[in-house]
């Protein structure tokens, strides 16, 4: 291997090279992940989908981050004094204004979850973006410096040049993409030595950023957007691929391209960044020995894989269950162009005797198809909740809930489900706060105060801050107060502006609510205001008495005021108006207390106020009780309905079961129907045939009782003939008969006269 001096174009080259290696499989992972979720890669054995993928990513995605996040600045452990409270107000104003207004977050945090669910990383880069417009500067010149221009005006000598003026400013955010993010090889992230982004930039942006010198190495044969036929290349110029290097080690920022010729050049950080690194990285599972990720997908390919190789048996099972049928060849193929739509008919040879139409079509079974199909569709949502289980995705998380459960249960169960979303959801809220902090360092470093006084909303911020007290003079009667004129709002903000700018890590915190990244409960914020308005109208009371009785805990109680409005997120914007009151609230005591002690029935009107005081407390408190009574009475009542809700939902579920199981019937029968009412199109037409072989018939009839009308008289004849035939038999039979009884006679006689003759 090739050994290179470090920092050069080889060895950045080669570092590069190593990454890519390094990542190789992840970014085959998450290829294939992006395929799928998008339908250009199927799985094997898969024909027909459900795309659980897509509803998966789609199902998590809104969970992590649906909207833009409300920054939140706090002052660490919460102390400080009015102008740093103005200072982190100012300082939230700024980052708010900045990621709404100089760039479209949601453009940035939508993909940067998507890659993060999808591919196992997500990647943001902050940037400073200025630009610069050219100006006439006029300065004056010393005796000895001759400059051609200068001219003299009023004994001075002046010359005017033009320079280069911030016009306008940002701070942006850039989602990076897995392909375009490179990260020295390493164990943990503190080993990290470099990071590297791939920027895609056209001439005039090469030109603009290293000079019109440099613009010719440069190659212009990116396509970014996989526009790679080679008739675009030949008619549109495309992009230069630039590094953006990172090194930590150096503290410098290296541009690497390999062009025309190899091309690298080194800056200084352009932003001092808390950790030095422009970028925040978001990994969903890594190695315990390596920073490299891998995504969800990897372990969850098997169960979808599952899930679609059952649906593709599904739709095979419901393709097989159809009217399929045999019928007799003689009936023709009529029959067939009939039932043609989504039946299949074949025609067989069958005996003819003794045939009706309904012998002459069989169809085929279809029941075993039918109890297929019911393990195959349990198979799937058994699979299914699997794969939603892995994935920490529950029927509560997508917002159903089970109606036979009380409103406890599932309060219960959303919050033990949140649990597996909550490593999670803190790791994308962590990353989008690491983001944003990013670019509220550029606002604190980089804006002019100019810029800032605009985007904090300084003019209203510097209203709070009071003018400076009068200067005390000694006069011939003793000190003379000076009114001091009154500063303007734009002096004012600077002091907020440097407290900003002197550390502001160290002394403020920024955060975002969590919540605050996604739609769950959108009516937390109105609660909190309420809770402000409620718990500070009660801690004024408390504190007015307070003060009242004892005038020394003046300090302590504004204290404590400020302790507990700042705890909550929507007491900042208020606190100093509350303050305000409370201050003038001490002032109003203090005098009364002071007219109290000049005004001797003072005291006994005190008392009698203490007393109709203590009254008050005492119908407040009644009152109170019997609150409490009708709210208790209220929350039986609400049981009562809440039990009875429960066994109608209980009523309603059994109802809705029984429903799906009559609209299976209904189902098969309809089915069943729309066969019969295709047998009976079919009967018609059979029945128009039968009719005309019936008339075939009856003339074939007809003929066949004329030739039996004459058959019959035939047969008379024959009759007739055969009657006259058998008397003459009869006739000739009693006349045989008549003759042996003849001679059955003459042999009598003759054996009497032969006894005769023998006696």
């Amino acid at each position: 291997m090739q050994s290179y001096k470090k920092y050069t174009f080889g060895y950045w080259e080669e570092e590069l090279r190593k990454s890519k290696e390094d990542r190789e499989q992840f970014e085959n992972d998450a290829k294939r992940s992006i395929n799928l979720y998008k339908k250009k890669y199927k799985l094997d054995d898969c024909a027909r989908t459900m795309g659980i993928w897509w509803q998966t990513v789609n199902t998590l995605l809104p969970a992590y981050f649906s909207k833009i996040p409300k920054v939140d600045v706090e002052l660490r452990k919460k102390r400080g004094g009015e102008l740093e409270r103005l200072a982190a107000l100012a300082w939230e104003n700024a980052t708010q204004y900045t990621i709404e207004e100089d760039f479209d977050f949601y453009s940035v945090g939508h993909p940067s979850v998507l890659q993060f669910i999808l591919a196992g990383q997500a990647v943001l880069w902050a940037r400073y973006s200025a630009e610069f417009e050219k100006k006439p500067y006029k300065y004056a010149l010393n005796d000895e410096d001759e400059r051609e221009g200068a001219y003299e005006e009023n004994g001075v000598r002046y010359i005017e040049e033009e320079i280069d003026e911030v016009a306008s400013e940002k701070a942006v955010l850039d989602f990076i993409g897995y392909q375009d993010y490179r990260e020295s090889i390493a164990r943990t992230d503190n080993e990290i030595s470099w990071r590297a982004r791939r920027a895609f930039m056209s001439r005039e942006q090469v030109s603009s950023k290293f000079g019109e010198e440099e613009e010719n190495k440069f190659n212009y044969n990116s396509y970014p957007d996989d526009i790679n036929a080679k008739d675009v290349e030949q008619k549109y110029e495309g992009k230069a691929a630039v590094w953006e290097i990172w090194c930590k080690y150096t503290n410098k920022v290296y541009f690497l391209h390999h062009g025309k010729e190899k091309f690298l050049k080194e800056n200084g950080v352009p932003v001092s960044f808390n950790n030095f690194w422009p970028c925040v990285v978001l990994n969903a599972n890594s190695d315990p020995d390596s920073i490299t990720p891998f995504g969800d997908y990897v372990e969850l390919e098997d169960l979808i894989l599952e899930v679609e190789r059952l649906t593709t048996r599904i739709h095979a099972t419901l393709q097989a269950i159809r009217a399929n049928f045999m019928y007799d060849k003689a009936l023709g193929d009529k029959i067939e162009d009939i039932l043609s739509d989504d039946l299949k008919g074949i025609p067989v040879n069958k005996p003819t005797a003794n045939k009706t139409l309904a012998d002459s079509i069989e169809f085929l079974n279809v029941d075993p198809y039918i109890k297929t199909l019911t393990v195959l569709t349990q198979s799937r949502e058994t699979a299914l909740n699997k794969l939603y289980e892995a994935c920490g995705v529950s029927d509560l998380i997508r917002g159903n809930s089970i109606a036979i459960k009380t409103a406890t249960a599932n309060q219960l169960e959303a919050n033990y489900s949140s649990l597996r979303f909550s490593v999670r959801r803190n790791q994308v809220a962590r990353f989008f706060i690491d983001a944003i902090e990013k670019v509220a360092q550029i606002v604190v470093s980089k804006f002019s105060d100019e810029h800032l006084y605009l985007i904090c909303f300084g003019e209203e911020l510097a209203q709070e801050i009071p003018d400076p007290a009068p200067q005390m003079i000694q006069g011939p009667q003793g000190p003379v107060p000076v009114p001091t004129p009154p500063m303007p709002p734009a002096v004012k903000f600077q002091a907020i502006l440097e407290l900003l700018r002197s550390d502001v890590i160290r002394n403020f915190k920024l955060d975002i609510e969590s919540d605050s990244l996604t739609q769950l409960d959108q009516r937390g914020e109105r609660q909190e205001r309420v809770d402000v308005m409620a718990s500070s109208g009660q801690f004024l009371q408390q504190l007015q008495q307070l003060i009242a009785q004892a005038p020394s805990t003046a300090d302590y109680a504004k204290s404590m005021f400020k302790f507990v409005i700042r705890s909550y997120e929507a007491g900042k914007e208020i606190e100093g108006d509350m303050m305000k009151a409370l201050d003038a609230m001490v002032q109003e005591l203090m005098q009364a207390k002071q007219q109290q002690a000049q005004d001797p029935n003072a005291q006994a009107n005190m008392q009698a106020m203490q007393i109709a005081q203590m009254q008050a407390m005492t119908e407040e408190k009644k009152l109170q009780a019997n609150l409490t009574v009708e709210q208790a009475k209220l929350a039986s009542d609400a049981e009562d309905r809440m039990l009875k809700a429960q066994e109608l939902a209980v009523k309603a579920e059994e109802a809705r079961q029984d429903h799906a199981v009559e609209l299976g019937k209904l189902q098969i029968e309809f089915a069943k129907l729309k066969i019969t009412e295709e047998d009976k199109a079919a009967n018609i037409q059979l029945k128009a045939m039968s009719e005309a072989f019936d008339q075939d018939l009856k003339t074939a009839y007809l003929r066949l009782d004329e030739f039996g009308t004459v058959a019959k008289e035939n047969e008379k004849l024959i009759e007739e003939k055969r009657l006259a035939g058998k008397e003459r038999i009869e006739n000739l039979k009693f006349a045989i008969s008549s003759m042996k009884d003849v001679n059955r006679a003459d042999t009598t006689v003759e054996r009497r006269m032969n006894d005769n003759f023998i006696q």
